[in-house]
């Protein structure tokens, strides 16, 4: 999963470098940035790490409310 974590962070920054890179000498950069297809792609990519980044809380919130719900005499 570490892997994982880092290649996308490595595609990540390498598409705000060639996003930056592209639009230097376009003064509508923020316009036609929004529409490009390579905005959705790191989008995609924060998605999957914030993701994989809250996994194991969430699994700990569930296994305490199972520890609840299984022992309901200790709260």
């Amino acid at each position: 999963m570490t892997l994982l974590t880092f290649v996308c962070q490595l595609i990540l920054c390498v598409l705000i470098f060639l996003e930056l890179t592209q639009n230097i000498c376009n003064k509508n950069a923020f316009v036609t940035m929004l529409t490009k297809c390579v905005v959705n792609y790191a989008r995609w990519i924060c998605a999957t790490i914030l993701h994989l980044s809250i996994v194991d809380g969430v699994i700990g919130s569930l296994e305490r409310m199972k520890y609840a719900l299984n022992h309901p005499y200790k709260f």
